[in-house]
């Protein structure tokens, strides 16, 4: 397919932006991925994005999100609807911290289902671009996720129980 329009957005404020984060989880079949230092955009603050996620695990129980942040601290006292979604549904929703061994990123990601990714290239400056058809680049994305998630650590507190997200 021809990039046009429809497959790629370039979002160029917050609102641009978190339109761009709404609209890319509501695509999701099977996986999303959210990195980033601190997941700030009000988009991951929303019912909207709540509500998608939750629709995506509710239409398949083998559907999963996994979410990986810089900073933990923030995530758990500004991240509410997110951390509802981590403790809601569990088994689902996976969360974990970047090892402080591995580089820090300082871009936000998004991918779904290895086909589409929204990248925000310094999560500062809300401009984004999404592709809504670009299975190469998003496994990039999927490739860089799975290496930081292979040297994260948990998020204790995520659980009501103190247990570790795997």
């Amino acid at each position: 397919m021809q990039p046009d329009s429809s497959t790629i957005l370039h979002a160029g404020d917050v609102q641009e932006t978190d339109d761009a984060v709404v609209k890319i989880l509501g695509e999701a079949r099977r996986k999303v991925l959210l990195c980033g230092p601190r997941l700030d955009l009000p988009a991951f603050q929303s019912a909207n994005t709540y509500n998608a996620l939750a629709r995506l695990i509710a239409r398949d129980l083998h559907n999963r999100v996994y979410i990986l942040v810089g900073d933990e601290r923030y995530f758990l006292e500004r991240n509410r609807r997110m951390l509802q979604l981590c403790r809601r549904f569990s088994s689902h929703v996976r969360a974990r911290r970047m090892s402080t061994e591995m580089e820090a990123t300082s871009d936000l990601f998004v991918v779904i289902d290895d086909r589409a990714y929204l990248h925000q290239p310094h999560f500062d400056t809300p401009v984004a671009v999404a592709n809504f058809d670009a299975r190469g680049r998003a496994r990039q994305f999927t490739q860089r996720f799975e290496e930081l998630w292979a040297h994260a650590e948990s998020i204790s507190e995520i659980s009501t129980l103190g247990l570790p997200s795997r």
